[in-house]
């Protein structure tokens, strides 16, 4: 017999682009931004601020 596994349809789509940076990516961007002396941007949607969050640790290593 085979066994088959089911796949949540809604854990493949992607989340909405233009949602916003959520309370705790923008806690974490402005920290960051302050230690690298970096600008820091509150109209990023949560993709770009998830980009941002990990170029602006890459810098600060």
């Amino acid at each position: 017999m085979t066994q088959t596994s089911l796949v949540d349809g809604a854990a493949e789509t992607p989340a909405d682009p233009h949602a916003p940076m959520t309370d705790y990516q923008a806690a974490v961007l402005l920290q960051l931004c302050e230690d690298t002396g970096e600008d820091y941007d509150d109209a990023l949607t949560s993709r770009q601020a998830d980009r941002r969050i990990d170029t602006l640790r890459g810098m600060a290593e």
